[in-house]
């Protein structure tokens, strides 16, 4: 009777065992997350366990940080290679570790860039355009070789070639360059030929000063004019503009400069040409920091890059949006920056659960730009630590509401403008953002004194003060003005909005515009930089509602999309993010 028991006993148990094997595996894998850096990883968990039971998860990124969340994000300080590894243990008593060596190394931008221009020769056959090559590549490098594809059948090797149309009509025009170390770029055009000549065309050459200073810059005016040009406004995309025909200017530092010439002549023809000049090789380099509220390193953020030039002129040039920094320690990283003075400003997004207690602060700890510390970014910079600054919010009954206007006479009033809310004792007691009509709102106060202003990089606000009491609970309709710069943004009042969405956004190489409408016909646009300077303008072939536009012209940054008819009787405008 034992003997039978114990055979029982182990056959049962072998019968459990040979049909019930555990599973248990641990496994991920990765991916560059190349919008935030090349340093920036996402891992991914695969691991497999038994079904019906729980598992903890415990990763080591090889460079002395761990996390003990399922999936997560990573951002590395340094190249190097690093061993990762995931260890599994579920409630079934299943541990597994898996391992993967990474290799992390720096993922250098595009060195060139190709660009181009045209103007109608008024001297040669009819519809002949001649082609002005405009692109550049990185130090120690030189393009070898120009492809032009002029969109109807015809092709070019030569750097400037002259081409003669057969016809009227719309032809995308592409230029693609190689550099001797193997860079390659791609930028493209569509040009509009009309039947007869033009009245003006705008067009210029730059010259740098190569023996006694390279970031001086002599301009010359090379326009196609039927009658007399009467004004040149030239703007250096740095703040500065001159109204010469021929003007040198002295850029700040080396970097690329979308420089514009608008021509008005005698018989009221203007023409406007932009184009991008390398002034003296920028060097790029890498700029990280952490961010903290208080005494802890930040969950979500956004951080905003800006370029200082003289005169408090700021162009913005990169955005880094990190929606899951929990194992990034707090860092935000801008890689490959081209050289000069720069500022960083962080904004917490609604989802961060510091969001209500912290306000948007530049490098340093402070809300407002012109006391945010300059980044000289002229080698790799590290630590560049940005101190959330908190609000002190006391809540009650009162409200303060009122409208930001522009004292451009173009624009009637701005959205997205940050207005700040200080207390009596100069602490920040809140921050919101207008509405698309200028609009903002602060509701919940408490009693006392306060003071409203607006806080746009570069720009200078009227100060408000209002005190509110028990009798005196609401202040509504204030209004103040942002001066000094133009704010960027379109009067769009008795025209018929066109209805579209733009993606990518950010943006990389194209834009891919999606109408509401099946439009098969021809929309104009143009891009302006975020302080209002025409950066480009052309003509979009729409066909079954789509379309796409080229942007690897586009430095990194902010900038706005205006889409027209040819009357400007329907128009809309959008925001883009170009982010490589």
């Amino acid at each position: 009777m034992i003997r039978y028991t114990i055979i029982l006993f182990f056959t049962f148990l072998f019968f459990n065992l040979t049909t019930k094997s555990q599973i248990c595996e641990a496994k991920f894998d990765y991916r560059i997350l190349d919008d935030i850096s090349s340093y920036t990883y996402k891992f991914n968990n695969l691991s497999q366990h038994d079904s019906g039971f729980t598992a903890n998860y415990f990763w080591d990124f090889g460079d002395g940080s761990t996390s003990k969340l399922y999936e997560t994000e990573h951002q590395y300080l340094a190249e190097g290679i690093y061993v990762v590894s995931l260890k599994m243990q579920t409630s079934n008593n299943c541990h597994d570790v898996y391992t993967d060596t990474i290799h992390v190394e720096k993922i250098i931008p595009p060195a060139c860039m190709a660009y181009f221009t045209f103007v109608q020769v008024p001297t040669a056959p009819l519809y002949t355009y001649a082609f002005t090559d405009h692109s550049f590549a990185g130090s120690n490098d030189s393009i070898l070789i120009w492809s032009w594809n002029f969109g109807d059948g015809s092709n070019s090797s030569a750097q400037h070639p002259l081409h003669q149309y057969n016809n009227t009509g719309n032809f995308e025009v592409i230029l693609n360059i190689t550099t001797k170390t193997g860079c390659q770029s791609s930028y493209s055009y569509i040009i509009t030929i009309n039947p007869g000549g033009i009245a003006c065309q705008a067009s210029f050459s730059a010259n740098a000063d190569s023996l006694t200073n390279p970031l001086k810059v002599y301009f010359h005016d090379n326009s196609i004019h039927a009658t007399n040009i009467i004004s040149w406004q030239w703007y250096f995309d740095d703040g500065d503009s001159s109204n010469l025909q021929d003007p040198t200017h002295i850029f700040p530092y080396a970097g690329i400069y979308f420089v514009q010439l608008k021509i008005t002549t005698q018989s009221g023809c203007s023409s406007s040409v932009s184009y991008p000049v390398n002034v003296a090789n920028p060097q790029p380099y890498n700029l990280w920091g952490r961010v903290y509220a208080g005494p802890y390193t930040i969950d979500k953020c956004i951080a905003y890059l800006y370029k200082e030039y003289p005169n408090n002129y700021f162009k913005p040039i990169d955005t880094v949006r990190l929606t899951s920094v929990n194992d990034t320690l707090g860092v935000y990283y801008f890689f490959q920056v081209p050289e000069g003075k720069h500022k960083v400003k962080v904004l917490l997004p609604d989802s961060s659960v510091y969001s209500k207690d912290y306000a948007p602060t530049y490098y340093g700890d402070n809300v407002l730009w012109n006391n945010g510390l300059t980044l000289n970014l002229f080698q790799d910079i590290s630590l560049a630590n940005v101190l959330l600054n908190p609000t002190f919010q006391i809540s009650g009954n009162c409200q303060i509401s009122g409208y930001v206007s522009s004292n451009n006479a173009n624009f009637s009033s701005v959205d997205n403008v940050e207005i700040l809310l200080y207390n009596q004792n100069a602490e920040v007691a809140n921050y919101t953002f207008t509405d698309t009509n200028g609009y903002f709102e602060f509701n919940d106060l408490s009693t006392g004194q306060y003071v409203i202003l607006g806080e746009i990089t570069g720009l200078q606000s009227d100060i408000i003060g209002v005190n509110l009491s028990n009798s005196f609970d609401t202040v509504s309709n204030i209004s103040f003005t942002i001066n000094k710069h133009t704010i960027t943004g379109f009067k769009t009042n008795n025209t018929k909005p066109i209805s579209f969405k733009t993606f990518p956004n950010p943006a990389n190489q194209f834009v891919h515009f999606r109408f509401a409408e099946a439009i098969n016909s021809k929309l104009q646009y143009q891009i302006y930089s975020i302080e209002g300077q025409l950066i480009n303008e052309g003509n979009l072939m729409i066909s079954g509602g789509e379309t796409n536009l080229a942007v690897n012209h586009l430095l990194n940054g902010v900038y706005i999309i205006k889409i027209y008819d040819s009357n400007q009787s329907s128009q809309s405008v959008s925001r883009i993010i170009i982010n490589r």
